[in-house]
């Protein structure tokens, strides 16, 4: 059981290592009481239910997905000392990593679709510049055969 001086810490802790920040973990961690903290964020409407900012839910996820690695190690440790895995277990947490990665890539398909975007405008440029270098060596082909007194191709050489 934790002393009353080591409960913040362990609230905090939590928090830091990606559990989600309840109103309990909160009033631990702040040394406050349950009821106190509801009618503050009552009071002043704290919303902890709204939309997620996109680099947070990325940072989340991504503390998330390193949670469930160290779990997959501890239980890779375990087995290994053992000598037999827990498959259920196992299986499990390759569920909850495999939805961890699905809700990652349904975030970033915003950020994705603007790389494509800057790729493709990229690559574009690249293309523009290419023809663009094409029509100068053309055109310096083209004044250095009027230069030679040579004929341009479809016309007498005579002035209109």
């Amino acid at each position: 059981m934790a002393t009353a001086a080591e409960r913040p810490l362990r609230a905090v802790r939590a928090i830091f290592e990606g559990a989600e920040p309840s109103l309990e973990l909160l009033a631990e961690a702040t040394q406050r009481s349950l009821a106190s903290l509801q009618r503050q964020a009552e009071r002043e409407g704290w919303n902890g239910d709204g939309p997620v900012d996109a680099g947070a839910l990325e940072g989340r996820l991504l503390r998330l997905s390193d949670t469930l690695v160290r779990e997959f190690e501890k239980l890779s440790r375990a087995g290994k000392a053992a000598g037999r895995f827990d498959k259920g277990r196992i299986d499990a947490l390759n569920s909850m990593l495999r939805m961890i990665e699905k809700i990652g890539d349904m975030t970033r398909l915003p950020q994705r679709a603007a790389d494509r975007q800057i790729k493709s405008d990229a690559e574009m440029a690249a293309a523009l510049k290419a023809i663009d270098q094409r029509i100068l060596m053309l055109a310096r082909e083209l004044a250095s055969c009027l230069d030679d007194g040579e004929l341009v191709a479809g016309t007498d050489g005579k002035d209109s």
